[in-house]
């Protein structure tokens, strides 16, 4: 199936989780180019059409941010941008302890036989001590929605990630969160990524598809209490993030978890399951997630190769692709004024 539509549009379009990074200069810009000109370089130079901004999971969208970046780029380019912790992690009030099912699909383990006979003798077990009810979130995802209006404006939003920590265990509170996203975000396309095994369900495929919320399928490390790659889409979006398949994710430190590189051959395996799930969709995204240096930007130019979303590579994007530069200390993404 090819991933452009009819007119021409791509069908999937494929970015990386953020583009101002420390580390990226060198593997990813050249040296002598100021951080102002990184945006324009990511589009212009290196040939993407889309980005993750996670630099809003610290601070709110600002409506000046967000006009600048509208302005730097071209017509056809979308950005997909995460939700504010507020709205995601610190979303409890202090104190209280709530039970709630803890489905953990069977991996064969001790442990995952013993959390399947809990679940047939009927034992609900305690999943989060400490957490009680939830917030009122109103005015967060107010704020957060106006800050968006820009990209909204000219057409270049292509969704919010809510991206939901480990510690968000099925429950009542949690399913009415989920069911009152799209009323706290009117007129904004919502994605969902879930850290926490117990989502992965049919009952969870089912409710987000009722509600009208994307599914975001991630590529992280099989290792206990990571997700499943799970290939599926819930709603007219379609949505993948590349996280890495780091070993250590559990001993390394969180910058480190996102150090790897992923071969050709590895995302040659995943052409068929992206063609597959992006069929029918309305939007695609693929973002890469393991931003240390550059491995993201290196990889996602392999995996439009791949798509043949791109022909000759520029010098540039050889550049990049035939690396490798040398690894450096990881660095967050440097906040936008």
């Amino acid at each position: 199936m090819s991933v452009r539509s009819q007119n021409g549009e791509p069908r999937l379009r494929v970015g990386t989780s953020g583009f101002s990074f420390a580390d990226w200069v060198g593997p990813v810009y050249p040296k002598n180019l100021p951080r102002a000109m990184m945006l324009e370089y990511y589009e212009q130079v290196l040939g993407f059409d889309t980005v993750e901004l996670n630099f809003t999971y610290y601070s709110m969208p600002k409506l000046h941010t967000m006009e600048s970046l509208v302005k730097r780029t071209r017509d056809n380019f979308r950005f997909v941008v995460r939700s504010h912790r507020e709205m995601t992690h610190d979303i409890w009030e202090e104190g209280g302890e709530s039970n709630v099912e803890c489905p953990i699909p069977d991996t064969g383990s001790q442990s995952a036989r013993a959390n399947t006979r809990s679940r047939a003798e009927g034992v609900r077990m305690p999943a989060s001590r400490g957490r009680g009810r939830m917030k009122d979130l109103s005015m967060v995802f107010r704020q957060f929605r106006e800050g968006l209006v820009p990209l909204m404006a000219s057409g270049k939003l292509g969704c919010v990630l809510v991206q939901l920590p480990s510690f968000f265990w099925p429950s009542p509170d949690s399913r009415d969160y989920l069911a009152r996203l799209r009323e706290r975000l009117p007129g904004v396309p919502v994605v969902v990524e879930f850290r926490n095994k117990a989502w992965v369900r049919d009952s969870t495929y089912r409710t987000l598809t009722e509600i009208g919320i994307g599914y975001c399928v991630v590529d992280e490390p099989q290792l206990p209490r990571l997700m499943p790659f799970d290939p599926r889409r819930t709603s007219d979006i379609a949505y993948f993030r590349f996280h890495g398949r780091n070993r250590h994710w559990f001993k390394a430190s969180r910058e480190e978890r996102y150090n790897y590189l992923y071969s050709r051959d590895e995302l040659a395996d995943f052409v068929e399951p992206l063609e597959a799930t992006i069929s029918g969709a309305r939007q695609a995204f693929a973002f890469f997630n393991n931003c240390h240096a550059g491995a993201a930007a290196r990889n996602a130019v392999m995996m439009k190769q791949l798509l043949g979303l791109v022909g000759q590579l520029s010098p540039e994007q050889e550049r990049l692709v035939n690396g490798p530069a040398e690894a450096g200390p990881d660095e967050p993404e440097l906040p936008l004024a």
